[in-house]
């Protein structure tokens, strides 16, 4: 069998790894340092830093890699889908879309310049560089990182600055944006397209916490609490926003805010989420968007048809468990009737890696009741 190529071994890649271990294929993982949930379940692993084009491009080539791909990494899709071009692999996004999306002033100057609610924003590498924006309260965040890390709500110029290089710090290339605080509930938004077709479109309740960082999901609810007429809406939002990004196959992950009848798009990605919504999706609609990407990627048939499933009308939640980084794991007992799945990401007593610095995601389960 062919090998296959994952970049990153964290958390969000563990997924991706088991199902090609489980498909027959040989799994090649790489991170930019040693550490990872996923170095230890992929067949072999390299310590290679995954924006390095070049070098993940002579990696695959050395390695005789048949397929390159990345679940809920932002920075690994530029190179998944280079390096996929270079050897004339398969992939989703071409690497001058997925530059756009890996970039949030990019991405927001093209939501802004093609009919999307408008948000106003700046880019900086020096808080003199926003002494006249004026438009608080704002959300400040590095302009190429992902996962929330650096991400804060900022009301005054007084907290721009007292937060500013602590942004900066995650942001491979020293610059952050701000932008104008955009109020509402939150929704994230999968879909998955073939030949152009938005096949499938779901639309799922996200729940964060109090930030820092600003936007931290605690759970996703499914179904999500909007009404017909907004989910069409959003729906609409999605299809048009992936037609004129050219994006015709794969998933596609929406971050959208939505009050009243206004629908806001807060970050899209072009791929699936690293939140795991691909089981929570799986277990209430019976469609399986995890098997469906790599099917699609390996010119397989893909199923376009919501299974059978018995289905709560307390719906389902996944629930994530957050504890601070360098502590010990402590593992939350789930003994709950009402919880379907439970995955936790370390052993007891093993430390907790720093992410986002605040509330580190350790686990999660999937319950009928949020």
């Amino acid at each position: 069998m062919p090998g296959i190529l994952i970049l990153g071994v964290g958390n969000a890649q563990v997924d991706a790894i088991r199902w090609c271990r489980n498909a027959g294929y040989e799994v090649f993982g790489i991170g930019w340092k040693n550490e990872g949930r996923g170095r230890l379940l992929a067949d072999h692993f390299e310590v290679l830093d995954i924006a390095d084009r070049e070098s993940v491009l002579r990696y695959a080539s050395d390695n005789n890699i048949r397929l390159v791909y990345s679940v809920g990494s932002d920075i690994a899709m530029p190179t998944a889908g280079y390096v996929s071009r270079e050897l004339g692999l398969p992939f989703f996004v071409k690497p001058e879309t997925a530059e756009i999306l890996n970039d949030k002033a990019e991405l927001r100057t093209f939501l802004n310049n093609n009919g999307f609610r408008t948000v106003h924003f700046s880019r900086a590498r020096t808080p003199h560089d926003l002494s006249d924006w004026k438009s608080y309260p704002s959300v400040m965040k590095p302009v190429d990182s992902q996962g929330q890390r650096g991400v804060y709500r900022v009301d005054n110029e007084e907290e721009m600055r007292k937060f500013f290089h602590a942004s900066r710090s995650f942001s491979r290339s020293g610059e952050v944006i701000i932008e104008e605080y955009v109020y509402g509930d939150e929704v994230s938004v999968i879909g998955f397209l073939v030949n152009g077709k938005m096949i499938h479109l779901f639309v799922i309740d996200r729940l964060v916490t109090e930030g820092p960082p600003e936007g931290n999901p605690r759970a996703h609810r499914i179904p999500a609490s909007v009404g017909a007429d907004l989910s069409k809406k959003i729906s609409r939002t999605a299809n048009v926003a992936a037609r004129k990004l050219g994006i015709e196959n794969g998933p596609l992950y929406f971050q959208m805010k939505h009050a009243g009848d206004e629908v806001c798009i807060i970050e899209i990605a072009g791929r699936l989420d690293g939140c795991h919504l691909w089981r929570l999706i799986r277990l209430w609609f019976g469609i399986d968007l995890l098997d469906m990407t790599f099917g699609l990627l390996l010119n397989k048939r893909v199923d376009q048809v919501a299974g059978e499933r018995e289905r709560k009308k307390a719906g389902l939640c996944i629930r994530y468990f957050l504890q601070k980084p360098g502590e010990p794991f402590i593992p939350v007992a789930e003994s709950d009737v009402n919880t379907v799945y439970t995955e936790f990401f370390y052993e007891p007593g093993q430390r907790v890696l720093e992410v986002n610095g605040f509330a580190e995601r350790v686990g999660y389960a999937i319950t009928e009741v949020c």
